[in-house]
């Protein structure tokens, strides 16, 4: 896949783990639940806006307007099922998060805690720098460039 680079604005942050600095950006999601995951082999996001389409539907088919938690796990489960391979050829994943580009060490962004409704929920999408951002097509998928107030 030959992606387009979408540069972004970002930050540093020293990997936990290792020391190593890792350079990334944020998406500030605007309306959620945004269906979006992350690669359980490298730091490749899937975000597609079919996904969002599916998500549509079921709260507007949803008594009040809010379907139940379960429903949405079920629905994001569903999407994993039907998501493409990784560029490495793995896996997305819902309990899956931003790894180290050095060492591989996962960084949970809520320090582990498998919640379900702050999973789904979450406001933010962190995205490393050399990482994909893949989307429906090709032409919506992007290799992320983060560029430092330094670099500029």
């Amino acid at each position: 896949m030959n992606l387009q680079i979408l540069d972004r604005d970002g930050w540093t942050m020293q990997c936990p783990s290792c020391a190593e600095s890792i350079t990334y950006t944020l998406i500030n999601n605007q309306q959620l639940p945004v269906p979006f995951f992350y690669a359980e082999d490298c730091n490749d996001v899937l975000l597609r806006k079919t996904d969002q389409k599916l998500v549509d539907k079921v709260f507007a088919g949803s008594a009040g307007g809010k379907p139940n938690l379960k429903s949405l796990e079920n629905l994001w489960h569903q999407m994993l099922d039907v998501a493409p391979s990784t560029g490495n050829g793995g896996r997305y994943g819902f309990w899956s998060n931003v790894k180290c580009p050095s060492c591989s060490a996962e960084m949970p962004y809520n320090d582990g805690a498998k919640d379900v409704e702050q999973r789904i929920f979450e406001p933010k999408i962190v995205l490393v720098n050399g990482a994909s951002l893949i989307g429906d097509t090709e032409g919506d998928s992007w290799l992320i460039n983060v560029l430092l107030q330094t670099t500029r």
